[in-house]
């Protein structure tokens, strides 16, 4: 008798614990989604003294690191900067979170918001650098070829002004540089972030759901388009854990959202609700693994980008055919062709290179890969072509065409990859070497 009332105990709670996790899915499967913008101040206006290059051999500093760490959830940051060559001269300045405050509301991320912002000016030039975190020492010991710089994010020479950025790593630095030998100057500088959190709106009353339900808005060519651009979110993987994935994120996207309703919501605010989903979307089709291999992969690709900042080569090609070989999108096939690049494998680099530029005619730095490749293979005549070709164009970071052409060209030199073409190269560019 005790042994059947344990069993009927441990029945009672087997079917307890199953009603508690279909009730969750259930509940997990009916969320809606809200997000809300917050502007948050990650440096204060803030001034500073830098003494010009003469004195600070003797005393004083020409330099200085402004340490940053934005907020998780961050979309987009900002700093204002400005520089005078007096101490008691007046900077004119409005504060960069109150005007970004009142740009962004909380639905959502104002088009444009960079040319509504009031820029600070200035009387003095000032470099300004954004380096890794682990390169300011170094920059402050004026060690310059043991740093690198962000080009799309840094401006040289500048006075004043507002520098708008989408976030790829949470903890970096500023640095502050006085290029002026002579005279010393005065400089402030800001620093916000525009933060989104997604949240999921539970407990949607199973009678009142319905009427939520915007699915049959939708055509069918409009749930095609919407799945291949889910699917890119996953680099090019093409298997049923993956399509699982997408189509589950497409059911919660088409009832939650009409078309229109997702045109009009800005792309980083999109992206905090498909990560979300796509999250939620794990858990319940208990994708674990696919869930863990997205999160490798995202490391892997910051791994790329470091292996190549310290030059080890021989690892950065090892992990670079090993991304493209499981996720092969454009942007891993073109990190895995300048890979080939910078271990000299030309002949191997060549046709990968070749097809992608055929087929992504705009995309400046798989254009770059190509006119590298014609270069060291000798073909003179088309890689000057298509050197001078897109010059005056700037990627999507707002990155001119000269400056990723003579980054690119000192990175070859200090990995010892020689070419006697790079000044006449820099020349037609008129870039200055």
């Amino acid at each position: 008798m005790l042994r059947n009332l344990l069993i009927g105990n441990c029945l009672v709670r087997f079917f307890l614990l199953c009603q508690i996790l279909f009730s969750s899915l259930a509940t997990a499967q009916n969320r809606l989604y809200d997000t809300a913008f917050t502007v948050v101040t990650v440096a204060p206006g803030q001034s500073f003294y830098l003494d010009s290059r003469f004195v600070s051999t003797f005393s004083g500093r020409s330099r200085l690191v402004v340490p940053v760490v934005l907020p998780e959830g961050t979309v987009r940051w900002y700093y204002s900067f400005s520089s005078t060559e007096s101490k008691n001269e007046p900077l004119e300045w409005v504060s960069l979170a109150a005007q970004l405050t009142k740009i962004y509301d909380r639905t959502g991320i104002a088009a444009e918001a960079i040319s509504r912002l009031v820029k600070p000016t200035g009387t003095a030039v000032c470099d300004v650098f954004v380096l890794n975190a682990a390169a300011t020492q170094a920059f402050l010991d004026k060690k310059d070829d043991k740093w690198q710089v962000n080009n799309a994010l840094s401006r040289y020479n500048l006075t004043g002004g507002t520098v708008e950025a989408v976030p790829t790593v949470g903890s970096f630095a500023i640095g502050l540089s006085n290029p002026s030998v002579k005279t010393g100057i005065n400089v402030k500088i800001e620093i916000s972030a525009v933060v989104a959190k997604s949240t999921p709106i539970y407990n949607v009353a199973a009678a009142n759901f319905p009427t939520a339900d915007k699915s049959e808005m939708w055509q069918a060519a409009e749930r095609k388009v919407l799945f291949q651009q889910i699917k890119t979110r996953f680099d090019g993987r093409d298997d049923p854990s993956v399509s699982t994935a997408c189509f589950c994120v497409l059911q919660k996207l088409i009832r939650n959202f009409t078309p229109d309703e997702l045109r009009q919501r800005a792309a980083s605010e999109q992206e905090i609700l498909l990560s979300r989903m796509q999250k939620d979307c794990f858990s319940e089709s208990n994708n674990v693994q696919l869930a863990i291999d997205m999160d490798n992969l995202t490391a892997n690709k910051h791994d790329v980008d470091s292996l190549e900042k310290v030059g080890n080569l021989p690892k950065l090609l090892d992990l670079s055919r090993k991304i493209a070989a499981t996720y092969p999108s454009v942007s891993n096939r073109s990190r895995l062709v300048r890979s080939l690049i910078l271990t000299q494998q030309f002949a191997e680099a060549h046709q990968l290179a070749e097809n992608l530029a055929v087929q992504n005619l705009t995309d400046l730095p798989i254009q770059l890969n190509w006119a590298h490749v014609q270069l060291f293979e000798n073909q003179l005549d088309k890689a000057e072509q298509q050197y001078v070709k897109f010059r005056n164009q700037r990627n999507t970071e707002g990155v001119t065409w000269e400056q990723m052409v003579a980054a690119d060209f000192k990175l070859f030199v200090r990995n010892k990859i020689f070419n006697s073409r790079y000044d006449n190269i820099l020349k037609k560019l008129k870039i200055k070497n």
